[in-house]
């Protein structure tokens, strides 16, 4: 018999640091799970993500237990860790603020696949090219 879901939370928090307090805490009170257990949980499964920012989604069931699941950071966050980029441009169609290379953006497209909607590596690419347009790196084809 399946669990009736009592309430669905997301929320982004560091990798390996989640601990019984606000935000955390803010959010699992308010559901009633046991924090301490989600903390720990999380922390034992994000251990290896290192310095990320991760996008996570919990599941909370009436009988007060939960599920959840992390997924990739966003893909803009991820493309300016490639090429140390604080910040985007504002005019993006007119200030260029970095370039990025096709092979960087393959690297990054393998990590994000698991969560995107695109059939293969090559159409992954191609989306975060349109995402890197979108922030003001130009992409160098072919290098």
């Amino acid at each position: 018999m399946s669990k009736k879901v009592a309430k669905k939370i997301k929320m982004i928090i560091a990798w390996w640091q989640a601990t019984p307090a606000p935000p955390v805490w803010s959010m699992l009170w308010a559901a009633w799970v046991a924090i301490n257990d989600f903390c720990q949980a999380f922390n034992d499964k994000t251990k290896d993500q290192k310095w990320k920012m991760l996008p996570t989604k919990i599941t909370v069931f009436d009988d007060k237990t939960f599920e959840f699941y992390t997924t990739q950071p966003k893909a803009t966050t991820l493309i300016k860790e490639k090429i140390s980029l604080k910040k985007g441009s504002a005019k993006s169609h007119i200030d260029k603020v970095a370039k990025i290379t096709e092979t960087q953006l393959k690297e990054i497209a393998e990590e994000k696949m698991q969560d995107t909607n695109a059939n293969d590596v090559d159409a992954c690419v191609k989306t975060l090219a349109w995402t890197c347009r979108s922030m003001g790196i130009t992409v160098e084809w072919g290098v």
